[in-house]
């Protein structure tokens, strides 16, 4: 037996086994240890992803508050911009009234007037075709204004106060859907927890606009008056300070296509100047820009009496009337063959029509005017002399005529017709004025009577030699009349703020009020720049490892992950930041926020947020501790995941 016990002491086979069990043992310790690190950096990817698409679920839908509250600010611009052109629809309508039957009565005068019967002829047909639009209007608009507008009471008023209660709505409901979907995509994607922040409601978490008591009507002004050609682009571009108001400032804001819009490059070249030119060019401020490619306005701005040119006033008084604490101004061109209208408005004419008639006669004593010295007559023109054009005319079909005429003395021999010295024609501007306050002394019409010598051979007179002086020559008779057949001139009216605005009153408790971005000082540094950034954090538990061995490999994260990331609202590069541009942004930034989140977040506020997203609050305590742990152990320094 001790011999055999020797003997196994001296037999050296098996020796590889101990080694190979030992070396199995590492082996099996690596794979374990790798599928357990592969488990963890897997779900750190993931958490990763996950912080992302809560970050991005989030600020997206606080970026679609701002755009929505963009479009809901232009809607009401534009709604805005409407019912200044209805409102301006029954105040232009009465004025044509007066216009057309003054420019009627000055057709009538200027056809009495031999000189001028083509002329009048003309303007009276015009007329006649300016009333049958003007009856138009008059039957379709006016209703329409009546029940779009209806002196503050209209559909488009209910309108307003519509967009107003969506704009209060959307401004409050957003943040809440932005926080339940942040919520719900970490949960989605895995996590524990998942919420966005700044917290809503718990924290001051809302889209950055100024309070809703601090809305005004004037914000509205502004896009509205503005013009609609200029894009909103960095150059030239600086958004007004809430209130401010003005007509030709700042172009930063597009809102419907206008004439010059459709003549520019990216649309038609031809269709803009076939536009501008149907509506006489661009007229400026944007309400008068909306419609007038649609409205029959721009067809009578450049025919006489220019209804449509004071159309475009009355659309500006009602603006500033709406938009400013004085009262809107319009000034128009008046016409009247009225000359107690004339003289009232002296120094205001801008233009005179008038005619010279001049006659020469023998006739000492029983001629006194013209009419007794030569009569009109009308002829066909191509007849020979004395038949000769004396105007022209358009004819129903659209073409020009020309109208003939000549003069016949009353007593032939001894009754002449001056015709180089008689004429008939237009004095615009301070020649008008000069003439009617120095020439004519305020007066319609005016006659001259003098005499002169003069040898009657050279007129063709027939005289008794008994008349003759010792040279050969005859006294005669020259009459010369002078009459203003009709006057232009300016006229001013005023429209109150009361008289724009109706039962809507002065104050801004019934009007459209946007949102805009909060201001914090001054100079127009703007409150969102600062609040436009959103953090999504999420939050996985504990887990226990794929292959867990007591006596060895321990769970080497047992207080669970939590991740950071964060997103940004912004504006591109060139556009100006303001709330009546659609084209806000979202796009991950590198995480800043931590001391900011270490100084505001607790755990009613995340307890919130998770209930808001249906998520179970139960686990807020855990993460609020490890955060906790989390913000001692960094002090307040920046975390980059």
């Amino acid at each position: 037996m001790i011999a055999r016990i020797r003997g196994l002491h001296k037999n050296e086979s098996g020796q590889s086994i101990v080694f190979s069990a030992i070396t199995f043992l590492f082996l099996a310790l690596f794979v374990f240890m790798v599928l357990n690190v592969g488990d963890v950096t897997s779900r750190k990817m993931r958490l990763t992803n996950n912080a992302d698409a809560v970050a991005v679920s989030g600020a997206t839908w606080m970026c679609r508050g701002y755009n929505l509250t963009a479009m809901l600010n232009i809607t009401q611009a534009q709604v805005l911009a409407i019912i200044i052109l209805l409102k301006s629809v029954k105040t232009t309508d009465n004025i044509a009234d007066g216009l057309l039957a003054a420019q009627m009565a000055v057709a009538s005068a200027l056809t009495g007037f031999p000189l001028t019967s083509a002329i009048g002829a003309f303007l009276t047909t015009l007329t006649v075709a300016e009333q049958s639009v003007m009856g138009g209007i008059r039957g379709t608009y006016e209703p329409l204004a009546d029940s779009l507008e209806g002196n503050g009471e209209g559909i488009l008023w209910d309108v307003e106060d519509a967009l107003v209660i969506a704009e209060d709505v959307e401004v409050s409901i957003i943040p809440v859907i932005a926080q339940v979907e942040a919520v719900k995509t970490g949960l989605a994607n895995g996590a524990t927890i998942g919420f966005l922040y700044p917290l809503i409601p718990d924290v001051d978490l809302k889209l950055p606009f100024i309070d809703a008591e601090d809305r005004k009507f004037k914000s509205l002004c502004r896009p509205v008056a503005d013009h609609f050609n200029a894009i909103s682009r960095a150059i030239d571009t600086k958004v007004a300070k809430i209130g401010d108001v003005g007509m030709n400032g700042q172009k930063n804001i597009e809102h419907m296509p206008t004439t010059s819009f459709l003549g520019s490059s990216e649309v038609s070249d031809t269709l803009g100047s076939f536009l501008d030119v149907l509506t006489a060019g661009d007229f400026g401020p944007a309400p008068l820009e909306y419609f007038k490619a649609y409205f029959p306005y721009p067809l009578l701005r450049v025919l006489p009496p220019f209804i449509g040119a004071v159309f475009d006033a009355v659309a500006r008084a009602n603006y500033m009337a709406m938009c400013t604490d004085q009262p809107g101004k319009y000034t128009f061109k008046n016409t009247s063959n009225n000359c107690s209208d004339c003289s009232a408005h002296a120094d205001n004419l801008t233009k005179i029509n008038y005619g010279i008639m001049v006659g020469m006669t023998v006739r000492k004593n029983e001629v006194d005017r013209i009419e007794d010295m030569l009569t009109k007559h009308d002829c066909n023109c191509g007849d020979p002399s004395p038949c000769k054009v004396v105007g022209q005319i358009t004819n129903k079909n659209g073409e020009s005529e020309d109208v003939c005429a000549y003069m016949e003395p009353v007593v032939e021999g001894q009754d002449i017709w001056l015709e180089g010295e008689s004429a008939a024609g237009v004095l615009e501007g301070g020649d008008a004025r000069f003439f009617f306050k120095r020439i004519m002394r305020k007066q319609c019409e005016k006659r001259d009577v003098s005499y002169a010598w003069v040898n009657p051979d050279d007129f063709g007179l027939t005289v008794d030699e008994n008349e003759l002086r010792w040279d050969g020559k005859v006294k005669v008779k020259i009459i010369k009349e002078y009459k203003v057949s009709g006057c232009e001139y300016e006229e001013t009216r005023e429209i109150s703020q009361a008289d724009a605005l109706g039962s809507r009153g002065v104050g801004d408790v019934d009007k459209p009020r946007p949102y805009l971005l909060n201001r914090e000082d001054d100079n127009g540094k703007e409150y969102w720049q600062t609040h436009k950034d959103y953090v999504g954090i999420v939050y996985n538990l504990p887990k226990e490892n794929i292959v867990n061995i007591k006596a060895g490999l321990k769970n080497p994260n047992p207080v669970g992950m939590i991740y950071f990331s964060q997103a940004e609202i912004y504006i591109p590069d060139g556009v100006e930041p303001h709330l009546f541009n659609q084209c806000w942004q979202v796009r991950l930034v590198r995480f800043t926020k931590f001391q900011e989140i270490a100084e505001k977040l607790d755990e009613s506020g995340v307890g919130q947020a998770l209930s808001l997203g249906g998520a179970n609050s139960g686990n807020t305590g855990k993460f609020m501790r490890f955060f906790n742990a989390l913000k001692e152990m960094f002090n307040g320094d920046v975390i980059i995941h």
